[in-house]
């Protein structure tokens, strides 16, 4: 019990520390808001309405008698409008009091107590009969207050709920009678301001009630605060101010529910409105939890009042919640034909991906086939520039020799000419019989034809030592541009690949170019078989 009143007393704390603000300074839907958390809480709103007791029903157990009739009369008062089985049951704790037999002014009382649970059951016969036999001229100033009280109440019930025919009239007379009598005696003080607004509204004064109300509202507790609440939302009512109207509902509802009081009108009252202004699914819920609490209450008259309305509001809520039903269904349609499109596009989008995936893996395959094309059209195109300039070298060179060979055959053909003419025949035959001459052009050949290679393929040295093992790799001397090892390869690079020609050109015999190329071949870091295609690579 008690963790359920921390429980209720933190959740009213922190809604209302959320917003920084009192309920009064909320706009109009941020507290309907927190009323419908407070419903939801009611049962803990319960629970610390039953622990504010504990100490009184201890007094009426084991108090003296003066206290446990005091006792008595205070749970009464507490439970008149929460629990209406137990207010009769303290009703019948009072009669069976001694002082009931004693105190005609406390017997007073407790027959207006029962008139006035009475009223709250829905009894009205009942509460009139009780009402009718109570003597005045013998009460109390409080009690006759009290008995006032009752009466304004009571008939106020059966002119608006009656069962009497063609009496609500009467019942409506007697109920202004009793609110002046109730004037005449009620001390200063925030109850008289509130009876006072109250005949102000009947008379048409709501101005007037309004300004009356929100003064008492400044030192009202929180019953008073209920009571100004209501007359507020009649006043702007009158006045045409829906809005605040409703927020004085709303504020009465909130005051009753924290208190824990089951028997109320302010919550039917703001169902009714809320529903006027299509909220059906709030004024549906707030009509259950009235009809829920009169039935705890046994008030018969708030049953009454909520379920004269209840079928509208139903009627209007099973509407909402079709509709509701039905745009439900129309967003689960469209959802799940969106679902589906988005479903068909990613399968779609998939199969594209795929088929860019697969163009992809094509065009990565034709790039790398036109790369290896480009390469080797480079290759093709390099070889070609290297084979074009080894033609214009070896022209202009071959043209520059020919020339050379000519002019050189006529030097000594003039020398020999004039040895001849002189007579010397000793010197002619030994010009004729001599081969220096030969070895000279031979030696001049090679040096042009070595330049030429050179300038031709400067790396050619270095790659072609690099097929070769270190032991068996040559360079030419000092004197030397290639020596007879490096110009016997020199004409494979140059595409001389017959062992008959090489020979020829370099006017040696064929085995000993067969021993070079074999040689070197087999002192290759290559395949046999690929070594001069290799040093045509050089």
């Amino acid at each position: 019990m008690i963790s359920r009143f921390l429980i209720g007393g933190l959740f009213c704390v922190l809604s209302l520390s959320l917003h920084g603000q009192s309920p009064e300074a909320l706009p109009t839907r941020e507290l309907l808001t927190l009323l419908d958390k407070t419903i939801a809480q009611k049962e803990d709103y319960r629970a610390q309405f039953e622990q504010r007791l504990t100490s009184l029903r201890h007094r009426a157990q084991k108090g003296s008698a003066v206290g446990r009739s005091e006792a008595y009369a205070q749970l009464f008062q507490n439970y008149v409008h929460h629990q209406s089985d137990s207010a009769l049951f303290y009703l019948r704790l009072m009669e069976l009091h001694p002082r009931y037999k004693t105190d005609p002014d406390y017997a007073a009382r407790v027959q207006i107590g029962r008139a006035e649970t009475y009223g709250v059951m829905g009894l009205y016969n009942a509460a009139n009969e009780a009402l009718t036999h109570i003597d005045t001229r013998q009460l109390m100033p409080a009690t006759r207050l009290y008995y006032y009280q009752v009466c304004r109440t009571v008939y106020g019930w059966m002119s608006d709920f009656g069962e009497i025919a063609n009496r609500q009239q009467d019942f409506l007379a007697l109920t202004h009678i009793y609110r002046d009598s109730i004037l005449a005696i009620q001390p200063p003080g925030i109850d008289l301001q509130i009876v006072q607004a109250d005949k102000q509204l009947v008379e048409g004064k709501a101005r007037s009630a309004y300004h009356l109300c929100q003064e008492a509202l400044k030192q009202a507790d929180n019953k008073q605060r209920t009571f100004l609440y209501i007359l507020l939302a009649d006043a702007t009512k009158v006045m045409g101010r829906d809005e605040e109207s409703l927020r004085f509902l709303a504020l009465a509802a909130l005051n009753d529910i924290q208190r824990g009081i089951t028997e109320y009108t302010s919550l039917p009252r703001l169902a009714i409105a809320l529903s006027e202004q299509g909220d059906v699914v709030r004024a549906y819920d707030y009509l259950l939890c009235t009809m829920d609490d009169a039935n705890f209450c046994k008030a018969r008259l708030r049953s009454f009042e909520a379920s004269s309305v209840f079928p509208i509001i139903e009627r209007a809520h099973k509407a909402k919640v079709r509709e509701q039903q039905y745009v439900a269904t129309v967003i689960a349609i469209l959802v799940g034909i969106v679902l589906l499109m988005l479903v068909v596009f990613l399968f779609l989008m998939r199969r594209q991906m795929h088929k860019l995936r697969i163009a992809r893996h094509e065009l990565a395959e034709a790039l790398s086939a036109i790369r290896e094309v480009n390469e080797a059209l480079i290759h093709a195109n390099e070889e070609l520039h290297t084979a074009d300039k080894v033609k214009e070298t070896y022209i202009a060179r071959y043209l520059q020799r020919c020339r050379g060979y000519i002019d050189t055959l006529d030097n000594y053909r003039r020398e020999l000419l004039k040895l001849s003419k002189a007579k010397k025949y000793d010197q002619l035959g030994a010009q004729l019989q001599g081969n220096e001459f030969l070895h000279e052009e031979e030696r001049a050949f090679f040096l042009d034809f070595d330049e030429a290679f050179v300038t031709l393929f400067p790396k050619f040295i270095d790659n072609f030592n690099a097929l070769l093992l270190p032991e068996a790799r040559t360079y030419p001397k000092r004197d030397e541009i290639l020596n007879t090892e490096l110009r016997v390869f020199a004409l494979v690079r140059l595409g001389v690949t017959d062992s008959n020609r090489i020979a020829h050109f370099l006017n040696y015999s064929l085995p000993t170019i067969y021993s070079y190329r074999s040689r070197l071949r087999n002192k290759s870091i290559c395949e046999k078989g690929t070594f001069d295609e290799a040093v045509m690579k050089c």
